[in-house]
């Protein structure tokens, strides 16, 4: 009977846990995982700040036991891979355990990054939170209550990064307090928006009532036992609390004690996601990923890719075999009422790696004039103008972002040349679409400066 041993329980982990078994039924599976509670949903967390999702709901128990999966809460410490056993902590006991496997998968996840800022061990977990853990929903709910409670007229937040999270976080908050968004890049959303893209989020959320300053770095937190503010750029900022949304790091600090291959500081797997370590593979945002455009390194940190990864890696654990071919990225994210969606590179990123592009881009209603109820969108394509292949788009509007963005990830996934994929036929109704859709017109006049 093959042991399959799989630390961590979050998107990767449990699709592993079903692939697994139903590649191999009679696979002896256990989970190994830090939490109490098996799911957490940490995507939902600032849409239940807001208000608009059950903060209640956030997790769940999935009743391993009922598929014949055990349970162990704990910490993975040491993998002695020669006799094919783990190191477990136990959560409740601080016991160490050994655990044997034929086979594993380490799906560990990430964690918030704390940048080394004078003063930030002072004040974290004090008023400087990170946004990642039901937990901090709590401590981040309890700062604007308590905050509220003091009788002050005006609460005033900071959030500090200008990623998905850190925006969706602001919006959630802005009408509790006075919020402003601190980025250290040019722009919003650096990562995955262009910088002709990025503009029309951050007026967004001006208009919204959100400041956003960009080009500016936290350099000092204030407080000793409390966060009271920080120094940035040649001002000093003071806030009721602040969250901390600086990205997310794998969660491994094991690994090169167990002789694991580390590659841009995440475990290193093939296309099978085995690691250097034969029979123990690795999923989810602990792995170095890559693109599903050329091959390179690309750590997606998206539960989308994390999902698919940990099918992957269940079936090969289980003794199938199946090959991970890459991500494109491909995300999205609401604030508010706009919807901002991406795939594959950004035109920064792809001239950055060598590539000579061509992009089409356009802003215009979703349906026809004579339409009611309509909304702009504006959609921008980006391919290599030498073959035609599609490298990236990106999409924002109020909606219809994701659908758009979600065919363009199709034609990246199978590749699709942008002259391939303007024959797509797209369904139509004015109260959907214009005959041509926006996406159309996009691909359209890519085609055409490929042409020039």
């Amino acid at each position: 009977m093959n042991k399959v041993l799989i630390i961590g329980l979050g998107a990767a982990g449990f699709s592993a846990i079903m692939s697994a078994k139903k590649e191999n039924p009679q696979a002896q599976i256990t989970v190994v995982d830090q939490k109490d509670i098996d799911i957490v949903h940490p995507c939902g967390l600032p849409y239940a700040l807001e208000g608009l999702a059950d903060g209640t709901k956030l997790t769940q128990n999935v009743h391993l036991e009922k598929a014949g999966v055990k349970k162990v809460t704990g910490k993975l410490l040491k993998i002695n891979h020669d006799n094919k056993n783990a190191h477990v902590l136990l959560n409740d006991t601080s016991q160490e355990v050994v655990l044997n496997y034929d086979t594993m998968i380490i799906a560990v996840g990430a964690k918030p990054l704390i940048p080394n800022i004078a003063g930030v061990d002072k004040v974290l977990g004090r008023g400087l939170h990170t946004f990642a853990s039901t937990g901090d929903l709590e401590a981040v709910s309890s700062c604007i209550e308590n905050a509220t409670a003091s009788g002050r007229k005006e609460i005033s937040a900071a959030v500090i990064g200008g990623g998905a999270i850190g925006l969706e976080t602001a919006f959630a908050v802005k009408d509790k307090c006075k919020v402003s968004v601190f980025v250290s890049r040019e722009h919003v959303l650096g990562s995955a928006l262009d910088s002709d893209m990025s503009p029309i989020v951050e007026e967004y959320l001006k208009e919204s009532g959100i400041n956003v300053l960009t080009n500016l770095s936290v350099e000092e937190f204030l407080g000793n036992e409390r966060f009271e503010g920080f120094k940035a750029g040649t001002e000093t900022y003071h806030f009721d609390f602040a969250i901390l949304s600086k990205g997310f790091g794998a969660d491994i600090p094991f690994a090169l004690d167990s002789g694991l291959e580390i590659e841009s500081r995440s475990i290193k797997v093939n296309d099978k996601l085995e690691t250097n370590l034969s029979g123990i593979f690795a999923a989810g945002d602990c792995s170095a990923s890559k693109s599903i455009i050329d091959g390179r390194l690309y750590n997606s940190k998206l539960a989308t890719s994390a999902y698919k990864q940990g099918i992957i890696a269940g079936i090969n654990a289980a003794g199938g075999n199946a090959v991970y071919h890459g991500t494109a990225g491909t995300f999205v994210t609401k604030i508010g009422d706009l919807e901002i969606a991406g795939t594959g590179y950004t035109l920064e990123a792809a001239k950055s790696l060598g590539y000579s592009t061509a992009v089409g881009k356009i802003t215009q209603l979703i349906r026809p004039e004579y339409m009611h109820d309509n909304s702009k969108i504006t959609i921008k394509v980006i391919a290599d103008s030498s073959t035609g292949k599609i490298l990236g788009g990106q999409a924002i509007g109020v909606c219809g972002a994701a659908e758009r963005i979600n065919i363009l990830s199709m034609a990246i996934e199978f590749g699709i040349s942008i002259g391939d994929l303007k024959r797509f036929e797209m369904a139509y109704c004015p109260a959907v679409s214009e005959p041509e859709d926006a996406l159309m017109k996009a691909l359209d006049f890519c085609i055409r400066r490929i042409k020039r």
